[in-house]
């Protein structure tokens, strides 16, 4: 596994995830495995609603304050993350119920249209609301993986309380810029 490399002749990156800290333990060995880069790059374990949103370097104060109003106008919520899925080359942690999530994406999605997640490259589907545990060639190997590795702590019973501004950092670390309270608690 590589080291991180700093940013350079690009904008940091943000993005606005459900940071799930109580999946952090029971997947790290895997993730550090299966995603090391994301790991090293200390991503935690979350739920993405937006990404990329805004650079980094545009975040000011009123945009905190305007994501703050946004998330305390939605509701926290319980989840469990309940059963592996694939996508062509990942594996991830699908979150029961998966509605709150779609309703929390499309609120941020709705009020930031000039965002579109993943850069648009899904814009004719759903969003399919995951935490990656793993990428890889064969993912079907990888799944089964997975399942040995994780399907012992599954389901795992969350909570999504706050929704957490991650930012890149000069050096290609990620961290958590801010958290907004869901409800405004």
């Amino acid at each position: 596994m590589t080291e991180p490399a700093p940013v350079v002749g690009r904008a940091r990156e943000t993005a606005l995830s459900i940071v799930v800290p109580e999946a952090e333990a029971p997947t790290l060995a895997f993730r550090r495995r299966w995603l090391g880069q994301t790991v090293a790059k200390r991503v935690p374990a979350h739920v993405t609603l937006l990404y990329p949103f805004v650079d980094a370097d545009t975040v000011d104060a009123g945009l905190l304050a305007e994501l703050r109003a946004l998330y305390a106008s939605a509701a926290p919520f319980s989840f469990a993350l309940a059963r592996l899925e694939t996508f062509d080359a990942h594996v991830w942690l699908a979150p029961d119920p998966r509605q709150r999530f779609v309703e929390l994406i499309a609120l941020t999605c709705g009020r930031f249209p000039e965002c579109p997640p993943y850069g648009g490259a899904f814009s004719d589907s759903d969003p399919v609301p995951h935490l990656t545990v793993g990428e890889g060639d064969d993912v079907e190997g990888l799944r089964d993986q997975a399942a040995r590795a994780l399907g012992g702590v599954l389901p795992l019973q969350c909570a999504a309380g706050s929704v957490t501004l991650l930012e890149e950092q000069a050096d290609g670390m990620w961290s958590a810029r801010a958290a907004f309270s869901l409800g405004g608690r």
